[in-house]
C-alpha cells in the first residue's frame, strides 16, 4: 500500500549521486526528502524506486552508487528514474594500460569453524544426499520413480539419522544439442556425482543419447570413484520397470554406506560459498548485496572461497570488477569472458538490457547499469583470485572467484553448486523460492515486507538497513552466522519446503 502520510526519507547512497531510492512504495505528490533537501514526489513509484533530487537535462548523465549509469532523455525534480527517460550507454572492456593487480587477502590466524561432513577424498560437505542423474530428459522419469521409491521403500531418518535423503537430477539435456553442449554437460554432471554433499549415486542412461553414463565415470577423479558408490542402470537393456527396480535396490546397497558419515569439527576455511541473486529490486544493491559482500570478505579472510556468476549482470561494472584481479593476465581473461558472453547474447539477438526483467523495472532497477551494480555488491570489496568455466570445479583454490554462466537462476544456482559451492546465499527483493537437489540455499530478503509477506521462504531479512535499524556490517554478520549455522546441519527454508530446481547450461540450436 502506497503511503503519502509524512515526509518519506530518500536513500542516497553516494554524495556525488543525483538519484536517490525509496525504501518504501510512495504515491504523487508525496512530500520527501533526501539529503536534507524537500521535493514532492511526481509519480507513484513501489519500494526502490528511483527519484530525480534534481532536474537533470537531456543528455545530462544519470549518477548512482557515484557511477554513470546512462544518460537522462530529460528528468525533472521528483519524477522516477524509468527505462524510458534513460539513454542507456555501451560500456568499454579495455583494460587501462595503468592496471595495477590487487594484493591476496592474507588470511587471518584461528579462523571460526563449522560441522561438516569429511570425505575421504579430503572434501568437506554440508549434507549428505544420495543422487539418482538422469543421462538424457527422457529417461527422467524413471530418475524421479527410482528415488521417489527407494525413498518411500528404504529411506527413513531414523534408520539413517546421517542421510538427508535421494534427490534426482531432472534435466532435459542429453540428445538434439550440439557434441560440445553435451561433452560439457557431462562434465557437469560427473562434477555433482563428485560434489561433498554427495556419498552415492544411480546413474540412469537410456541407451542412445549423446551423454553416456561410461563418459561420465571416466571425468570422475579416481579417488572419489573409488570411496563413492555408483552405479548405472540402462533402461533400454531392461525396460522401465526393471530399470526402476534395479535403481531402488542399488540405492538400497547405498545407505547403510551414506550413513556412516559423520559430521566433525571442521575450519571455515574448507567452505565453498556460491552467491545469487533473483527477483531484485531497488533495494537489492543498498541492503541484502552488500550485506552478503560482508560475509563473503570475511569468509576470505579466513581463507574460504567465493563464487560469482552471471555475467551479463555485470553489464557496466566489468572493469572496475576486472580491476580488483590479483594479476593482470587474470583481469584480461575476465574481460575476455565479458566480451565473449556478450558476442554469445548478440548471437541469439539479444543485448544484456534484456536481462532487466519487467519485475526488475517496476522495482526501481531502471536499466541493467543500475541492476549490476547493485548485483556486484554480492561480491564484497575482496581481490579476484580466479575465473572458472562453466564445466570446472573450484577444488582447493580459494578467494573469490568469477565463474561463467548465463543470468538465469535455475542454471546460476545449481552452475555454482556443480563447482563446488556447499552452499549459496541467494537475495532476493521480489521474491523467489527456489533451492537446489542437494546444497542449501539461504534466502536473504532485501526488504522487511517482502521477509514478512514469504516468512515461509525466506531466512534473514536485510530489510532493517534500508530502515536504519543496523549497518550492513551488523547484517553481514548475521548472514556469516547463518552461513556457519546451515553448514552445520540447519536447515534453510527452501530446504524445510523440498525446493529441489536443477537445470544445464545448453549450448548451441537443437536439431
Amino acid at each position: 500500500m502506497k503511503t503519502n502520510d509524512s515526509a518519506a526519507s530518500l536513500i542516497r547512497i553516494h554524495p556525488d549521486d543525483n538519484v536517490a531510492v525509496t525504501s518504501m512504495p510512495l504515491s504523487k505528490g508525496a512530500p520527501i526528502t533526501a539529503a536534507g533537501e524537500s521535493l514532492t514526489l511526481l509519480d507513484d513509484v513501489e519500494i526502490g524506486g528511483r527519484i530525480a533530487l534534481t532536474d537533470i537535462p537531456a543528455g545530462q548523465p544519470i549518477v548512482q552508487y557515484g557511477e554513470f549509469l546512462g544518460r537522462s532523455i530529460g528528468v525533472y525534480t521528483g519524477q522516477a528514474i524509468t527505462p524510458e527517460r534513460v539513454e542507456r550507454i555501451e560500456p568499454q572492456y579495455v583494460l587501462p594500460d595503468d592496471f595495477t593487480p590487487r594484493d591476496p587477502i592474507p588470511v587471518e590466524s584461528d579462523p571460526p569453524t563449522f560441522m561438516g561432513i569429511r570425505r575421504p577424498d579430503g572434501g568437506v560437505g554440508t549434507r549428505n544426499w544420495i543422487l539418482v542423474v538422469p543421462t538424457v530428459g527422457c529417461c527422467v522419469h524413471e530418475a524421479e520413480q527410482i528415488a521417489a521409491e527407494a525413498h518411500a521403500k528404504w529411506f527413513s531418518r531414523e534408520q539413517y539419522p546421517h542421510v538427508d535423503g535421494v534427490v534426482a537430477l531432472s534435466h532435459i539435456e542429453g540428445c538434439a544439442y550440439c557434441e560440445a553442449s553435451a561433452q560439457r554437460s557431462t562434465q557437469v554432471l560427473a562434477n555433482c556425482i563428485a560434489h561433498p554433499n554427495v556419498a552415492g549415486a544411480v546413474l540412469v542412461e537410456l541407451g542412445c543419447e549423446r551423454i553416456h553414463a561410461a563418459t561420465v565415470l571416466e571425468r570422475l577423479d579416481p579417488n572419489i570413484r573409488s570411496a563413492k558408490p555408483v552405479a548405472v542402470v540402462k533402461v533400454q537393456d531392461v525396460g522401465s520397470h526393471a530399470a526402476i527396480r534395479a535403481g531402488v535396490e542399488h540405492i538400497a546397497g547405498m545407505l547403510a554406506h551414506a550413513d556412516r558419515a559423520r559430521r566433525s569439527e571442521v575450519s571455515v576455511s574448507e567452505l565453498i560459498l556460491g552467491v545469487e541473486c533473483g527477483g531484485s529490486d531497488g533495494l537489492s544493491g543498498i541492503t541484502a548485496n552488500p550485506a552478503r559482500g560482508n560475509a563473503g570478505d570475511r569468509l576470505v579472510r579466513f581463507g574460504g572461497a567465493s563464487l560469482i556468476t552471471e555475467l551479463s549482470e555485470f553489464s557496466g561494472v566489468e572493469l572496475a570488477f576486472a580491476q580488483r584481479a590479483v594479476s593482470r593476465d587474470l583481469a584480461e581473461d575476465i574481460m575476455a569472458a565479458f566480451r565473449a558472453h556478450k558476442e554469445l547474447a548478440a548471437s541469439g539477438g539479444l543485448t544484456f538490457e534484456y536481462n532487466t526483467s519487467p519485475g526488475n523495472k517496476a522495482g526501481g532497477l531502471f536499466n541493467i547499469a543500475v541492476k549490476s551494480h547493485g548485483a556486484i555488491a554480492k561480491s564484497g570489496s575482496a581481490p579476484i583470485s580466479g575465473l572458472l568455466q562453466y564445466e570446472e570445479r573450484i577444488g582447493r583454490a580459494r578467494g573469490l572467484h568469477l565463474l561463467v554462466c548465463a543470468a538465469n537462476d535455475l542454471l546460476a544456482t545449481p552452475a555454482l553448486v556443480a563447482a563446488g559451492a556447499q552452499v549459496v546465499c541467494f537475495t532476493t527483493g521480489r521474491g523467489t523460492a527456489m533451492g537446489n537437489p542437494f546444497a542449501p540455499v539461504i534466502k536473504i530478503a532485501t526488504n522487511t515486507s517482502l521477509f514478512e509477506r514469504m516468512r515461509c521462504d525466506m531466512d534473514v531479512d536485510a530489510g532493517s538497513i534500508a530502515a536504519g535499524r543496523e549497518t550492513i556490517e551488523d547484517v553481514g554478520k548475521r548472514v556469516f552466522d547463518e552461513i556457519l549455522a546451515v553448514a552445520s546441519g540447519k536447515k534453510a527454508a527452501a530446504e524445510r519446503n523440498g525446493r529441489r530446481e536443477f537445470m544445464l547450461w545448453t549450448i548451441g540450436p537443437m536439431v
